[in-house]
């Protein structure tokens, strides 16, 4: 298992302390566990050695919080709660992910 520990401290985060948990040591395919081990997110692909996409959905089920599609020449997209994909590049200058 690996673990991500986040100790940021500051006006700017939303959370000051996270840990996560990821079950498999494969980044296409595992479960992400919060504190205590309660399973928060699955991240699934279709194939785990050249994948057409990655999804991140909220374990239990629902619709996908986001979904990469992966492209072979680097023009990847994103998309979140099931909407249009857009270029990732494009996606994170808007800033979407970090705004409140």
């Amino acid at each position: 298992m690996t673990s991500i520990i986040s100790h940021a401290s500051s006006d700017y985060t939303l959370v000051d302390s996270l840990h996560f948990v990821l079950s498999h040591d494969n980044p296409l395919n595992t479960v992400i566990r919060g504190s205590g081990g309660r399973r928060l997110y699955r991240v699934s692909s279709d194939n785990l050695v050249d994948p057409e996409w990655t999804m991140i959905s909220r374990e239990g089920g629902g619709e996908p919080v986001a979904t990469i599609y992966w492209s072979k020449i680097g023009l990847h997209k994103v998309s979140t709660a099931g909407g249009r994909p857009r270029k990732i590049s494009k996606f994170l200058s808007l800033g979407r992910m970090f705004s409140e």
